[in-house]
């Protein structure tokens, strides 16, 4: 402590005084608060001061806690500690919501895959008969060319277009 701050009570100060009323200091610490002392007389008053509000506070009734309290109070500071004792570690969280995106992500690649290949493998309705009606379909344009089918009935008779050999 210097000479500068002797007559100030700052609150380092205040606690070091404290301390050196409750038996805290050690030899040094101890010594240095009452040179401070002898030096200043605002840091003697400062220590009578605190010195009487220990006095007054000993003459307060001391209150006991009962049973049940001390029980409740107990039993909370074991849950806290046993809800301490194992933190979860930091990566495991991260973790777990990068396992249920890669899950996600595998779940809807197979079931893409499964539809692919589903849908590829098993022809509709709609594409039988297209199958079906390949060979028409294929000369469609020579037919469009054809005014009516009584016209195609008389060629096919007249066995102008006769492919046999």
């Amino acid at each position: 402590m210097s000479e500068e701050t002797q007559d100030i009570i700052t609150p380092e100060l205040r606690a070091e005084l404290v301390a050196y009323l409750d038996g805290e200091l050690s030899e040094s610490e101890t010594q240095r608060v009452e040179q401070t002392m002898a030096k200043s007389a605002a840091v003697r008053r400062e220590v009578q001061l605190l010195a009487g509000s220990f006095e007054l506070l000993g003459t307060l009734p001391r209150v006991t806690a009962s049973a049940e309290f001390t029980a409740c109070t107990l039993a909370t500071v074991q849950i806290e500690h046993v809800d301490d004792a194992s933190p979860e570690p930091r990566w495991r969280r991260p973790a777990r919501r990068g396992a249920a995106a890669l899950g996600w992500v595998a779940a809807l690649g197979i079931a893409s895959m499964v539809g692919f290949y589903g849908a590829r493998e098993t022809p509709s309705a709609a594409s039988n008969g297209l199958i079906r009606d390949l060979p028409v379909i294929q000369d469609l344009d020579m037919y469009t060319e054809v005014d009516s089918i009584e016209f195609l009935r008389e060629l096919q008779s007249s066995e102008l277009f006769d492919e046999t050999p």
